[in-house]
């Protein structure tokens, strides 16, 4: 008993372990501009899902027989990201990130310091202001205006010394960093195999056959069913067709070939197919 209670006392009297900051980890020297970089690549991520989603509705809607449950998945995801921008810029941005350079306003309001504040302030507001705007309306516009405003944030936020860091990280050939605008693409292109591949699936169901093209799942078969709920089988994000191919053994893949267009490549030059993400190859971008 006394030799714990011995135990207890050095414990208790013992300095604490000193704190030790950590460091935001980027590059080899910390230089403390990821987390502000990958939020922006975020926030641009949401404006080009918000405006996939807007051209989804408006295509479902327009429709003679609309997805009803397509459509309401569509609205869905775009108030959700739409919201996601405005929880972010308000947590992230205006309550930690734009500080207010001094305490007195009227005393400093002309110095550079002050401007720049003044300036992040607009942007921010700018932001919060198109992402309520996507939320009242499906026109594309509007996400086009939300990106924009998140690029004119990313300008007057960091320095020029940051801007040509985060280019040399982003543009040097040994980093291999997908900017947010390529990995929205690639999202949109895998979430576009896995439709076409459900409607494929459900041709073959009904008729015993992969179709022969992907044009077939917008025609009615000969049940008066069709497969897709548009006019048009949907090309891929850099406006290429999205292929059907077929082996000896009737296993069907739906591939999109990236943005060159061709079979094979790397970073957004890389194939999405229906068989690579099922068997894990491929990794899903959530």
């Amino acid at each position: 008993m006394m030799f714990a209670q011995v135990i207890l006392a050095c414990a208790l009297l013992a300095p604490p372990p000193p704190t030790v900051a950590v460091p935001a980890v980027h590059c080899q020297v910390p230089c403390g501009i990821y987390g502000d970089h990958l939020r922006i690549e975020r926030l641009l991520e949401d404006a080009a899902t918000i405006k996939k989603a807007m051209a989804e509705i408006n295509t479902i809607s327009a429709a003679d027989q609309p997805n009803w449950n397509q459509l309401v998945r569509w609205v869905t995801t775009k108030e959700n990201h739409a919201q996601a921008v405005q929880d972010q810029v308000s947590a992230y941005w205006l309550a930690q990130r734009i500080k207010e350079p001094i305490s007195s306003f009227a005393k400093e309001a002309s110095t550079e310091a002050y401007k720049r504040y003044t300036i992040q302030l607009v942007a921010s507001h700018h932001i919060i202001t198109c992402a309520m705007k996507c939320k009242q309306s499906t026109d594309v516009a509007q996400a086009e205006s939300l990106r924009e405003a998140v690029r004119e944030l990313k300008t007057v936020y960091f320095s020029a010394d940051d801007q040509k860091h985060l280019h040399e990280h982003s543009a040097g050939e040994k980093v291999d960093i997908l900017d947010g605008l390529t990995k929205a693409k690639m999202k949109v292109a895998q979430t576009d195999v896995l439709l076409l591949s459900n409607a494929v699936e459900s041709f073959i169901l009904n008729n015993g056959m992969t179709p022969s093209s992907l044009e077939l799942l917008v025609e009615k078969d000969s049940r008066g069913a069709s497969y897709l709920s548009r006019d048009d089988v949907p090309v891929d994000p850099w406006g290429n067709q999205y292929v059907l191919v077929e082996d000896e053994e009737h296993f069907f893949d739906i591939r999109s070939y990236g943005s060159d267009g061709k079979a094979g490549g790397t970073g957004a030059a890389a194939d999405i197919s229906r068989i690579g993400m099922r068997t894990g190859a491929i990794k899903r971008i959530r």
